[in-house]
């Protein structure tokens, strides 16, 4: 519930803010890192483009294997914890990378299996966040607060890159890495700030490859969302 009293299309006292503060900063990282991994494989460690398309499909490919599980998963569990979760997750994995780096024992092998384990934090944090916004956020409000997040996301998006550009610049791949680290450090203050509501009791009888399967059917079978 909004403030009371607040103006019509006002985010003051629903958690909004806060959410919005982590969306954004992971966005910035999620920007950020795929420049990061590029420089790290073609410059850093002077692979091939091969290798640098390698890591990018280790990278992507976790998205494509679990988000639908775990859009289902969100349903089923509490959904600040997931949330915490990948946040630690994200803060541990890029802080190994930032590690292997500065002692030097970085390789591409190791970059891929930690490029698999980011995508895979990211492909379980991205469907829990967006489930949370409309139950912080009274629903006259809703389209507000979801042009407020895309604009700031979009922003992240571009600021990303330059951040990664900027620390490499000035202290190598490591240093960005451990930025980015840092960001999810810093995104766990703000998550454990959120109050975020249960949601409504799901019918745990159905299996979680069921609810899978149904929202491949479902996706499949409207045009606009299969293209």
């Amino acid at each position: 519930m909004g403030e009371i009293g607040a103006p019509r299309g006002s985010l003051r006292g629903t958690g909004f803010w806060l959410l919005w503060g982590n969306a954004v900063s992971i966005a910035l990282v999620m920007s950020a890192d795929r420049f990061t991994f590029e420089w790290l494989v073609g410059e850093t460690l002077d692979a091939s483009d091969l290798a640098t398309g390698l890591v990018f499909f280790a990278l992507g490919t976790p998205v494509f294997l679990f988000v639908l599980a775990a859009g289902a998963m969100a349903d089923r569990h509490d959904r600040k914890r997931m949330l915490l979760w990948t946040q630690i997750g994200g803060a541990i994995v890029l802080g190994l990378s930032a590690l292997a780096v500065f002692t030097d024992v970085i390789s591409v092998p190791m970059t891929m299996v930690l490029a698999v384990c980011f995508g895979t934090v990211m492909a379980f944090a991205q469907p829990v966040r967006g489930s949370v916004l409309p139950s912080i956020v009274p629903r006259d409000n809703l389209m507000h607060a979801i042009v407020v997040m895309t604009i700031g996301s979009n922003v992240a998006f571009i600021g990303g890159p330059l951040l990664a550009g900027f620390a490499i610049s000035t202290s190598g791949v490591g240093l960005a890495l451990a930025i980015q680290a840092g960001f999810f450090v810093a995104g766990v203050s703000l998550i454990t700030r959120l109050h975020v509501p249960a949601l409504p009791g799901v019918d745990r009888t159905v299996r979680l490859r069921t609810e899978v399967l149904d929202g491949l059917r479902f996706t499949w079978g409207h045009r606009r969302l299969r293209a």
